[in-house]
C-alpha cells in the first residue's frame, strides 16, 4: 500500500510540475499577436524598434519559421515549446542576413527583443545569451501597460537611485526555514541603505527631506511594480520592511512581467 501511495504521490507530482509549466503552442501564440499591440484595449505600438521587435516575434511564431521551436529535456524536467539562445541568434543572422553583418549584431537585436518583454529564460533565471539555454516567447496577454511613473524626469531620478541600490546593497546566498535562494537581498537592507544614503534621495511622493522607512518602503515597491525587483518566489504582494523578505534585482529596462503585473511605460 506505501509503494502504491508513493508512486500515486510521483505521478501527481509530475502531472502538477507539468501543469505549471504549460505554455501555449506557438500557433496560439501566433494568433494572439494578430495585431501590435500587448493586450486588449491597449495603443498600438508606434516605437520603431518596438514594431520590428514584434514582427520579428511574429516571424519566429509563423508555420513556416526555420527556427526550432520545440519540448525540450533537462534534468529530467520538460520545457514546453522553447528554443536555444544559440539557435535564436542563428535565426535571426539568416533571416536578416541585410541588417545584421554577425552574430554580435543579431546578439544586440536579441537582446532589444528580450527587454522588450516578448521572450523569457524559462526558468526566469538568465538574461538572453548566445549558448544553449532555453528561452520561450511571452503571452502578448501577459504584458500590460502602466503609467506609474508621472514624468520622464521623475523615471530618470527613480532610475538613478535604483542603479545606486544595485550597486551598493549586498547580493548573495540568504536562507530561511530550510529554505535557501541565491542571488537575492534583504528587504531591510534596501531600506537602510536608502535611509543612510548621503545626500539624502529625492523620492517620488516623499514630502521629508530625509526619507523615512515608509518612504523607503514606498519606493521600493514602486520599483517593483516597474519590473525592476521582484520577490525570490515570485509572489505578488508588497514590498515588506522585514529581515526575511528578499528580492532579486531585474535588467534595467526589462519590461518582461509576469501575468497581473504592469509594464514600465510613461504615458
Amino acid at each position: 500500500k506505501k509503494e502504491k501511495k508513493d508512486k500515486r504521490d510521483r505521478k501527481e507530482k509530475k502531472e502538477k510540475e507539468d501543469k505549471n509549466e504549460a505554455t501555449l503552442h506557438p500557433l496560439q501564440l501566433l494568433a494572439q499577436f494578430s495585431s501590435p499591440c500587448h493586450s486588449i484595449n491597449t495603443k498600438p505600438i508606434t516605437n520603431p524598434i518596438e514594431y520590428k521587435a514584434f514582427a520579428t516575434v511574429k516571424m519566429a511564431l509563423s508555420p513556416i519559421s526555420a527556427l526550432p521551436i520545440k519540448n525540450r529535456k533537462y534534468l529530467l524536467k520538460t520545457y514546453k515549446h522553447c528554443f536555444t539562445g544559440e539557435e535564436f541568434i542563428s535565426w535571426l543572422a539568416s533571416e536578416f542576413q541585410s541588417d545584421l553583418t554577425d552574430r554580435t549584431q543579431a546578439l544586440k537585436f536579441a537582446e532589444q527583443i528580450f527587454e522588450l518583454g516578448y521572450i523569457e529564460h524559462v526558468c526566469q533565471d538568465h538574461p538572453l545569451l548566445d549558448d544553449k539555454l532555453y528561452y520561450r516567447f511571452v503571452d502578448p496577454f501577459q504584458l500590460q501597460p502602466t503609467s506609474l511613473w508621472r514624468s520622464v524626469e521623475e523615471k530618470e531620478k527613480s532610475e538613478e537611485i535604483y542603479k545606486q541600490i544595485k550597486m551598493n546593497v549586498s547580493v548573495g546566498a540568504h536562507s530561511w526555514r530550510s529554505l535557501q535562494w541565491k542571488n537575492c537581498f534583504r528587504a531591510s537592507e534596501a531600506i537602510d541603505f536608502l535611509q543612510n544614503m548621503k545626500p539624502p534621495p529625492k523620492l517620488p511622493n516623499c514630502t521629508n527631506s530625509i526619507p523615512t522607512r515608509d518612504d523607503c518602503v514606498s519606493f521600493l515597491q514602486l520599483l517593483r511594480d516597474n519590473g525592476y525587483i521582484r520577490h525570490v518566489s515570485r509572489r505578488k504582494g508588497g514590498f515588506k520592511d522585514k529581515d526575511f523578505s528578499f528580492f532579486r534585482f531585474i535588467r534595467m529596462k526589462k519590461r518582461k512581467q509576469r501575468r497581473g503585473n504592469k509594464r514600465n511605460k510613461i504615458i
